[in-house]
């Protein structure tokens, strides 16, 4: 859309591709923000980074209230896929195994992944602090390796999972996007 010239910002949850930069997109700005296992558990323990493949994977995974633990998946292409492959071991294949489970939901978008969280009970799923907090959903964080989700956690260091957006424009002079972009980086 921004490279249509229908949007005059973007926000990617990817770096741009050679052919987007070829069209005159590029990146304004990175932001990052910690990216966090969310359910809608009650009372969710906390996860260890190494298991969170194994419950994904297992289909008769269970909360430690006994609650069953039910994994929703995002696309294969999604940013939240690719990140969710990185920052937890052997996930990638278990998203592939709980993805030929019929009960496994899959949900196509930032919103609809959080609303599916929301209604199956016991979901688990990623997304960013930054969704978390904006859209006061009705979900709870998960610990990682004893570290509850937090800014302050992440600017400190003991909160390691991130997920990098991307402000995407066009070269094409712009007061009004640039000013916008002067506030995004300012302290306000």
């Amino acid at each position: 859309a921004v490279g249509d010239g229908t949007l005059d910002v973007g926000v990617s949850g990817r770096g741009l591709k050679p052919d987007e930069v070829a069209k005159g997109l590029s990146v304004a700005l990175t932001l990052q923000t910690p990216f966090v296992l969310v359910t809608s558990d009650k009372r969710p323990n906390g996860l260890a980074r190494t298991e969170v493949a194994a419950f994904y994977r297992n289909a008769k995974a269970a909360w430690a209230d006994g609650t069953p633990l039910r994994p929703v998946l995002r696309p294969k292409s999604d940013s939240d896929t690719i990140v969710m492959s990185e920052l937890f071991p052997g996930w990638e294949a278990a998203a592939e195994d709980a993805r030929k489970r019929p009960e496994v939901a899959t949900a196509a978008t930032d919103q609809d992944n959080a609303d599916v969280a929301e209604r199956i009970p016991g979901s688990l799923t990623g997304m960013t602090l930054l969704q978390f907090n904006t859209e006061q959903r009705r979900l709870r964080l998960v610990a990682i390796d004893g570290v509850e989700p937090s800014l302050g956690a992440f600017e400190a260091g003991s909160y390691p999972f991130e997920k990098k957006l991307f402000v995407v424009v066009t070269g094409q002079p712009n007061a009004t996007r640039d000013r916008f972009l002067a506030f995004l980086r300012s302290a306000e």
